[in-house]
């Protein structure tokens, strides 16, 4: 579990996570443009993600996630090159970076949650489970807030070598994925004795035919998975969408660039807190609107002001979402099987989770586009309040939600 724990620490151990948009906007992109960028970036996830969810299903999880990495390394090699002028820096070189992100990305998700659920099942830990995905969640923020503390500061001297600097944890991170251990046996593993030959390949396409419709199975029959990959698409991805924007809000508010990682650092230990503790919270299902409308009051409050003194409520508005995300995900796992169509072990885990990081995709692109549009037109603070605004619809349809269950379950 350590080295599970090490390999999602240094996979987001990430020095340009403080710079790369602001680094985007100094390239000449206007928001508008860098939403556009931050959309085809979600859409090449969309691409990526079922294909990447079969093949964890089918083969060795370890392998595609020592990939990830690798191919995540790529996309800070081609930024990094655009700042030292070996490239130019035109909206499809930073495109090309974000479809290497992407296609690493696609690889990590699904498998590792996959990877985790399946071995502490086979360790009869799953108890745990809500309690381990928030260390998980706590390690995956720590490296994002260490990386961007180290990333403001470098990337006061030079945004090229804080990509740069980038690459050398990915390449660790894929050195430790080695380590891990699939949780499957590996004799009944799928794929694990196919001999060669033209009844490999039928084999292997009934196979992923298989994945596919037990993906889908899970969806149609099971309405608690709809739900839970409603709420996480169109609550948890809002504000996912949102922070690719913030450096660009402390640009307006003329904070330097030193401070983007302190500010980052500070967010990432609200996400911290609130992923330890996330627990012990899920037997209170008020919080599943409650938190929502605490993060739009939030930003409400923030996007009133036009100085970076009301950021206490900026830090708050993240901070509430943190623990859904556990939460949600969690019953995700939970809510996938055994038993979906003929899937009498989970066998297709992997698949079904990609198909909900592909619907969340879909969504996300919807809200960088209208993000970066309302930036451009309306102004940075107005488009964060607008989002404010979004979040309280959101929490009268959760509150909605949990009213009916509650008396569904009277009945």
């Amino acid at each position: 579990m350590r080295s599970y724990l090490f390999y999602v620490f240094l996979s987001e151990f990430i020095l340009g996570y403080a710079v790369y948009t602001a680094f985007f906007q100094l390239q000449g992109l206007d928001p508008a443009q860098i939403g556009l960028l931050f959309a085809l970036w979600a859409g090449a996830g969309m691409v990526f993600e079922v294909p990447s969810g079969i093949l964890s299903d089918r083969y060795d999880r370890r392998l595609l996630l020592a990939l990830s990495p690798l191919l995540k390394a790529l996309c800070f090699v081609v930024w990094a090159l655009v700042g030292a002028g070996t490239l130019t820096g035109a909206l499809w070189v930073f495109a090309l970076g974000f479809l290497f992100w992407s296609a690493g990305s696609s690889l990590k998700t699904g498998t590792k949650e996959a990877l985790l659920y399946e071995r502490l099942r086979r360790d009869r830990c799953l108890r745990f489970y809500e309690r381990i995905l928030g260390r998980e969640q706590a390690m995956d923020t720590a490296g994002i807030t260490l990386g961007a503390v180290l990333g403001g500061f470098v990337g006061q001297v030079s945004f090229t070598g804080a990509l740069w600097l980038s690459v050398p944890p990915l390449v660790l991170a894929a050195l430790v994925a080695v380590a891990l251990k699939d949780g499957r046996d590996r004799r009944s593993r799928p794929g694990a004795d196919q001999g060669p030959g033209r009844g490999r390949l039928h084999s292997e396409a009934s196979a992923y035919l298989r994945h596919l419709r037990q993906g889908l199975s899970a969806f149609k029959t099971r309405k608690e998975l709809r739900l839970v990959a409603l709420y996480l698409a169109f609550g948890i991805t809002c504000i996912g969408a949102l922070e690719e924007f913030d450096q660009l809000l402390y640009r307006a508010l003329a904070l330097p660039v030193w401070s983007f990682g302190l500010i980052m650092g500070s967010i990432g230990l609200c996400h911290m807190v609130a992923s330890l503790t996330a627990h012990r919270l899920k037997a209170y299902p008020v919080l599943l609107w409650l938190l929502p409308l605490i993060s739009g009051v939030g930003l409400l409050a923030f996007g009133l002001a036009d100085r970076g003194s009301t950021l206490a409520f900026y830090f708050l508005a993240y901070a509430a979402i943190t623990p859904l995300q556990v939460i949600a995900t969690a019953r995700f796992q939970r809510a996938i099987g055994p038993n979906n169509d003929g899937d009498e072990d989970g066998e297709s885990r992997a698949t079904t989770t990609s198909f909900l990081s592909l619907f969340m995709a879909a969504t996300e692109i919807a809200f960088m586009l209208l993000f970066g549009l309302a930036m451009d037109k309306l102004g940075i603070l107005p488009a964060y309040q607008a989002a404010g605004l979004y979040l309280l619809g959101f929490a009268v349809w959760a509150f909605w939600r949990g009213r009916r269950a509650t008396h569904r379950d009277r009945d």
